[in-house]
């Protein structure tokens, strides 16, 4: 299994973290994996869109293994509402919520996320402190499963939908190449070239199609060499996608891994930019990549 992880300054405006690409490989039989906490460590804020590629075509009955329940809800609401002595106690001490205002630039204007405040130290909940940003920062996680808003917050209820779609003829990088973690810098290369397919194939680009004959003038993209060709499948889905989630569709691909006598599955995760708050409470990138051999 490889880990693939960008830091971007995907914002522009001030200077941030210096962009990066972290890879890690490890072993999920291994007792020291660390993909579960990965997973588990990017709070509903950070998760905007998922995408789960197979290098075949998945049947029906194949694609219903990865299927799950799942919402959010978008709410008309004052920030005083959660501080209210009734929404402490019926949710962030019984549960966890986690919420994010929408439609602001996070250098531009004030960018709101629960909690995105020092207000945790007046609700007695416990804090830890950002890696990022002013001193007064702090980050509050807790749990729940469900919410019940007032009429007048106009709170709307979106399913999170997955959405398979089939790939034809598509030419995909030969993972062996990258199979063995290695400091050589042919592996370092190799694992950059199959990081950029990754963000390619999300464009859904005729570049990496078996048939495309794109003049260098207009691209001069090529596909990692060695590669395959063949057909896949593409899940996909889009909306405030929680951790939970993604840690049910990553133990579902292990599941079925064997069954679809497929080489590799990866799975994308793409963050909100404007979030404050994301990956392992640092200022976030913007695309991580989980791919299982």
């Amino acid at each position: 299994m490889c880990i693939i992880k960008s830091n971007l300054n995907v914002n522009g405006l001030f200077d941030h973290v210096q962009s990066k690409l972290y890879v890690s490989s490890s072993s999920t039989a291994s007792p020291k994996s660390r993909h579960v906490q990965i997973i588990e460590e990017h709070p509903l804020t950070g998760n905007h869109r998922l995408e789960i590629l197979f290098p075949t075509l998945l049947s029906p009955q194949q694609e219903n293994k990865f299927l799950k329940e799942a919402f959010y809800y978008k709410v008309d609401i004052p920030l005083s509402y959660f501080i209210e002595r009734s929404f402490i106690q019926d949710y962030l001490q019984k549960g966890r919520v986690v919420a994010q205002s929408l439609g602001e630039g996070i250098d531009v204007s004030n960018v709101i996320a629960l909690d995105g405040s020092d207000t945790y130290e007046q609700l007695g909940l416990p804090g830890k402190p950002a890696k990022f940003g002013p001193d007064r920062q702090r980050l509050v996680t807790q749990e729940t499963q469900k919410i019940t808003f007032p009429p007048t917050f106009n709170a709307k209820k979106f399913t999170i939908e997955l959405n398979f779609e089939k790939l034809n003829d598509i030419i995909f990088p030969d993972m062996e190449v990258i199979k063995t973690a290695s400091q050589d810098d042919h592996w370092r290369y190799d694992i950059v070239e199959i990081y950029d397919w990754f963000g390619v194939a999300s464009l859904r680009t005729q570049r990496i199609r078996l048939q495309d004959n794109v003049d260098p003038y207009i691209s001069i993209y090529t596909t990692p060499t060695p590669h395959l060709s063949g057909n896949g499948s593409l899940l996909c889905c889009t909306g405030f996608i929680p951790s939970s989630i993604i840690l049910f569709l990553f133990k579902s691909i292990f599941d079925q891994f064997n069954n679809l006598n497929i080489p590799w599955v990866a799975l994308s995760v793409w963050g909100f930019k404007d979030s404050p708050i994301s990956w392992n409470k640092q200022e976030h990138g913007h695309f991580m990549i989980i791919i299982v051999f």
